[in-house]
């Protein structure tokens, strides 16, 4: 968390789980987060190489396959619990691992399955086909590694 929180620079995103320009969500003034992205098959990342050391240890703990996506993601708290759209993070076959940097009062619900609070150095590995959805904290910002990978 330290090496992370001291080192890495995040970049605001509009949007959280739905595209702005698909319209309005239920908590427009809070579809917002700062997210930090280490590694994307889709996409050349620069920051890989400054920062991919960081996670490795997470990596080798799950022994991944293939990895498909690797973010940070901080959502700071809000003054109510916001529910964000249920989702899957990619289309095709995969894992998520979502790696816990914060203990807050928010969490982590997998649709019509269960509630993972946040809890800080601890992990949550689910099949990514399972719809799930984030929600904010009312205390202490909401951090978490966002792992992709088969």
């Amino acid at each position: 968390k330290n090496l992370i929180f001291n080192r890495v620079q995040f970049k605001f995103q509009k949007g959280i789980v739905k595209d702005p320009k698909l319209g309005l969500t239920s908590y427009e003034e809070y579809n917002w987060m700062y997210v930090h992205l280490l590694y994307d098959t889709c996409r050349e990342c620069i920051e890989i190489k400054k920062y991919f050391k960081d996670i490795q240890p997470i990596l080798n703990k799950i022994k991944p396959k293939t990895l498909l996506r690797a973010q940070i993601n901080a959502l700071v708290p809000t003054n109510k619990h916001i529910y964000h759209d249920y989702h899957v993070d990619k289309t095709n076959y995969h894992q998520v691992g979502l790696f816990y940097l914060t203990t807050c009062n928010g969490y982590t619900e997998i649709l019509n399955t269960s509630k993972i609070d946040c809890v800080e150095n601890r992990m949550l590995i689910f099949d990514g086909n399972l719809e799930h959805r984030s929600v904010t904290s009312t205390d202490h910002l909401r951090s978490v590694i966002n792992l992709n990978f088969k």
